[in-house]
């Protein structure tokens, strides 16, 4: 059962990064399998949780990827250049599944027309206010700055940069990911005479 969630999952993160959101359907996923409807609705009881299901997967993985290959054992300054390389190597790594995901959280709408996927708990920023307490109160390597500012302008910094990620060339996401880490090794960095 568990193997057939994942290639509906796996088919559908095909379809919306081929097609698009707006012709994506639980009928075109259940034709390209060969299966009915029916057994997309088993697993999936409405589109919305078959979308929130590739949501969850493809943020499921990047994390498991970031825990496997983040560099925590040293400075600030290195564990933020970490978190930004692991993010954006993810992404570059899975770009289907990125564009998949990146289309469903810009147009999933409920009923009323709200965004589905709006993370108003803030948990997004968390490990990066976790990183920044780390580099102004604990290590000293960062300058006194809103925590909570950083996070939203770095993430967002993430956020743009991942969609250049998915139609650059290896050569063009390394000097783009240069870019962002150094930005922000400035940007948070405390002078030698603070």
């Amino acid at each position: 059962m568990a193997k057939t969630k994942q290639r509906i999952i796996a088919e559908a993160i095909r379809i919306l990064a081929t097609s698009g959101y707006a012709q994506f359907s639980i009928g075109e996923v259940a034709t390209a399998l060969g299966v009915s409807k029916g057994v997309i609705h088993y697993h999936f009881p409405e589109k919305t949780s078959l979308l929130r299901a590739i949501v969850e997967d493809f943020y499921q993985r990047a994390a498991e990827y970031m825990g496997a290959h983040m560099r925590l054992d040293t400075s600030a300054a290195e564990v933020l250049r970490s978190y930004i390389e692991t993010n954006l190597t993810f992404v570059a790594e899975n770009r289907t599944a990125a564009v998949a995901t990146t289309s469903i959280i810009l147009n999933a709408r409920d009923r009323e027309g709200n965004p589905i996927f709006q993370d108003t708990s803030g948990d997004i920023y968390q490990p990066l206010i976790e990183i920044f307490t780390y580099g102004q109160q604990i290590d000293g390597s960062f300058r006194k700055f809103d925590r909570q500012l950083m996070a939203t302008i770095l993430r967002s910094a993430i956020d743009t940069a991942a969609q250049l990620v998915l139609h650059n060339s290896a050569a063009e996401n390394a000097a783009l990911l240069q870019e962002i880490v150094t930005t922000f090794d400035l940007a948070t960095r405390r002078n030698s005479d603070e």
